[in-house]
């Protein structure tokens, strides 16, 4: 049976998890046809096959690593944690890993989002070269020179009226394309984790016609909550704005230094301070899961 590999890539640590693939409609029929002949026989094998078909387990590994310098490859390091954490799952798993698929998702240490006006005249219909010269014009501000290492998307939302523009580090994905190619796996994914997210809550926002503030935090490879925050503000299923800033902890309970900043960036966005948050929190305790939060905690 194939497996799925995920890549977590946070800022100072790599987490690979081997989950194997749902069995496919031949297997499960195999297994209820086998299940059949053991009832038949009172044996728990036939002819030699197991009755139940065979699962490889979940098998996790994490790598911690310390940022390069600036001056080095950024991607260098987190690429030697990912392949160490991989060779880790490897030498743990029972099946060859040969031909497995790699979902690899990156956190805000290594992509950036942006969300800009557009200024022109409400369904004005943009060409796609104009659409990207103008998200990478904003990342070529946002991020200076470095912007040309990156990969970049945009997306004009649905109000016509706003781009949300996501870059993520070009060598990291060369670096762990390499990677894969070198172990004879096959990499079908590698973009930010907060875009899946940011889909589900555009979504869910133009289907209630709501507006909601997603407060994206992420792990800093202990339980602490890294000082990197993001913040998108989401009207009728269009992001209209994002923020992106440090926070640090909070020394004592009378400081709520992240709920603070959330106050500051509704105030800018012009939203009501009784919005509606949205709290997530990356990596989860699995692949694809976040850790949804009652309190931001600070």
């Amino acid at each position: 049976m194939s497996a799925t590999l995920h890549m977590e890539l946070c800022a100072t640590s790599v987490r690979v998890t081997l989950l194997p693939n749902a069995p496919s409609r031949t297997q499960r029929w195999l297994h209820a046809w086998t299940a059949h002949r053991k009832h038949k026989s009172g044996s728990d094998r036939v002819n030699g096959t197991p009755a139940h078909p065979v699962q490889m387990p979940l098998i996790e590994e994490t790598v911690a690593f310390a940022p390069g310098r600036a001056t080095d490859d950024p991607a260098a390091a987190i690429v030697q944690a990912a392949t160490q954490a991989l060779e880790a799952v490897r030498a743990r798993s029972t099946a060859a890993l040969d031909g497995s698929r790699v979902r690899v998702r990156a956190g805000m240490a290594w992509a950036q989002l942006h969300v800009v006006p557009l200024g022109f005249p409400a369904n004005t219909r943009l060409p796609d070269r104009q659409v990207q010269s103008i998200g990478q014009a904003v990342a070529n501000e946002a991020l200076g020179s470095p912007a040309y290492a990156h990969l970049v998307r945009c997306q004009i939302q649905e109000d016509g009226q706003h781009l949300c523009v996501v870059s993520l580090a070009s060598s990291l994905v060369a670096g762990i394309q390499a990677l894969c190619s070198s172990r004879n796996l096959k990499l079908i994914s590698c973009q930010p984790a907060i875009t899946e997210q940011l889909a589900s809550q555009l979504l869910g926002s133009a289907r209630r016609g709501d507006a909601r503030t997603m407060v994206w935090t992420e792990q800093d490879g202990t339980s602490e909550r890294a000082q990197m925050v993001n913040f998108v503000r989401i009207v009728s299923g269009s992001a209209v704005y994002a923020w992106r800033t440090l926070v640090p902890h909070s020394t004592t309970e009378s400081a709520p230094v992240l709920h603070a900043t959330v106050d500051r960036f509704l105030a800018a966005a012009g939203a009501p301070q009784d919005e509606h948050l949205v709290r997530c929190t990356w990596p989860g305790n699995a692949p694809d899961q976040l850790i949804a939060t009652g309190e931001l905690h600070p």
